[in-house]
């Protein structure tokens, strides 16, 4: 953000929500563009349970779904969405014991 902000010439943070925003957007697109290339090469694709939700919301019948205004398509948003795209999240380097642990010993 203080890159493009600087580039950009912006003084404030105003349009700052609006890139994170975008960059949250652009890394989601890539994401489900990467899942629908995964799932065109499996047979076996679930389509959902229409029960289901009937069933979840007779367990739960408080649950109520809200919707939300989203963000204003600014250029501050649409350059977030390309950069969102760039992003790659690479494996560690290092030991292969994965994930967190090992803190408490004898557990």
């Amino acid at each position: 953000w203080a890159e493009y902000r600087q580039t950009r010439g912006l003084r404030g943070n105003r349009e700052r929500q609006r890139y994170f925003a975008g960059v949250l957007e652009g890394f989601h697109q890539k994401l489900q563009e990467q899942e629908r290339a995964i799932q065109t090469e499996q047979a076996l694709v679930w389509k959902g349970d229409s029960q289901l939700g009937e069933y979840y919301r007779y367990l739960h019948p408080r649950i109520r779904t809200r919707y939300g205004r989203g963000v204003t398509a600014s250029d501050a948003y649409k350059d977030g969405v390309e950069e969102g795209r760039k992003v790659t999240i690479h494996r560690p380097i290092g030991d292969d014991k994965g994930g967190f642990g090992g803190y408490l010993k004898g557990a």
